[in-house]
């Protein structure tokens, strides 16, 4: 009976994973321009996507295709309603190792916050052989695309915007920790001239000075006042 079950199993997990196979690289998304994508939703606008690509390239310039010596990226609007901008910017990669161009493109959601990342496919170095990934690629070397993918490209680009985001943000404590010091210290020297001048007055002295503060800080305004004999 054993190996009745046996046979069974391995009849459907085979029947199955075809089946999947076969949906997945002949029918792909069945939508859409790009229906073969493997996607990432990274919750950053494209802008500061765009900028830690940039950085990561400069800290890694062979990721950077030998054909392409800017990091200047080209939008696709041809299939978006009244040109709308907000649509497909491809971005290429490369991979020294295996000599492979990677294209790739991002995409605005409704929410500016979060940006869609896709990897669509990969050449070789001078653009020729283009293999489409979720496709082209049966399902280990196709996984295996996917991870070298997310880990080479997508998690460096989500570190490095936490990075910039935090940066940011000690920039912004940093300033206003200085700038309440500073008002603070404002406020204190205030109230030791407003002392002094007052037992000045209080005292009768021939002549006072009386300060008036503007609403700036670290502006002054003196005016002499001669008392009369």
């Amino acid at each position: 009976p054993w190996v009745y079950w046996t046979v069974i199993f391995v009849f459907c997990f085979l029947f199955l994973f075809g089946t999947n196979e076969i949906l997945r690289r002949v029918f792909g998304g069945f939508a859409g321009s790009f229906p073969y994508v493997e996607t990432w939703e990274i919750n950053a606008t494209e802008n500061e996507i765009i900028t830690a690509i940039k950085e990561i390239k400069k800290e890694s310039p062979s990721l950077q295709p030998p054909h392409d010596l800017t990091l200047s990226y080209k939008r696709d609007i041809t299939d978006s309603e009244s040109n709308n901008i907000n649509y497909w910017l491809y971005i290429d990669f490369f991979y020294s190792d295996t000599k492979e161009v990677v294209h790739a493109w991002t995409r605005p959601e409704s929410d500016s916050t979060v940006t869609t990342f896709a990897l669509y496919s990969l050449a070789d170095k001078n653009g020729e052989n283009e293999r489409l990934i979720n496709k082209d690629f049966w399902y280990w070397s196709n996984r295996k695309q996917i991870n070298k993918f997310q880990k080479v490209i997508v998690d460096r680009i989500r570190a490095k915007i936490y990075k910039i985001k935090s940066q940011q943000q000690t920039s912004i404590e940093t300033h206003n920790t200085i700038q309440s010091l500073l008002v603070g210290q404002y406020e204190k020297t205030k109230q030791q001239l407003t002392k002094v001048f007052s037992k000045v007055l209080a005292d009768g002295s021939n002549s006072a000075i009386l300060l008036s503060f503007d609403s700036s800080f670290g502006r002054p305004n003196t005016m002499r006042q001669s008392s009369k004999n």
